[in-house]
């Protein structure tokens, strides 16, 4: 028996930053390729595309620094805090390949590093806003928020990191 049901939209607050940040792209890169080798889940998720296992990066130090980084430099902004890797994956999208919309509503907050200058944008429909993919730029954004990648037309594989952060309580074992 129900006993009450409530169906409306709300109004909630999101974030969305784009940022340079120092790395070295062919590193992750050339995880990338070597991760599909072992694990491709190829075309089963969201990315119509190569996409390594959902873990792949969570113990990579580079991504740690490259995030952590990151925060340190967006403190004035928004804290970030006490947070750790929930999945992180890389993607490798040839000619064709796209990103149906979706949303990652089960983390804290999401995001993408890109490690090349490929198109198509990420594209964030509710915000009416696109993001253009240059290498090494950093996307942190709400994981409410809805997402996709329209198909690759250029000849030009693209390659990016993703990744959705929980929060860690302290004293978290």
């Amino acid at each position: 028996m129900i006993f009450k049901h409530i169906e409306r939209q709300i109004k909630k607050d999101v974030f969305l930053f784009e940022i340079k940040v120092k790395t070295d792209a062919n590193y992750f890169i050339n995880i990338i390729d070597e991760k599909l080798k072992e694990k491709n889940n190829a075309y089963t998720t969201n990315v119509k595309g190569d996409m390594t296992g959902w873990k792949a990066f969570n113990d990579d130090i580079k991504l740690h620094t490259v995030i952590q980084d990151a925060f340190i430099y967006l403190s004035k902004h928004r804290t970030f805090r006490f947070m750790q890797f929930k999945d992180s994956w890389g993607i490798r999208k040839k000619t064709f390949d796209s990103t149906i919309e979706h949303d990652h509503q089960t983390a804290h907050l999401s995001g993408v590093l890109y490690l090349s200058d490929n198109s198509p944008e990420l594209v964030f429909p509710e915000l009416n806003i696109s993001v253009e993919p240059h290498c090494l730029t950093l996307v942190l954004f709400s994981p409410i928020l809805k997402h996709l990648s329209p198909p690759n037309k250029s000849e030009d594989t693209k390659y990016a990191v993703a990744f959705n952060l929980e929060n860690k309580p302290i004293g978290y074992i």
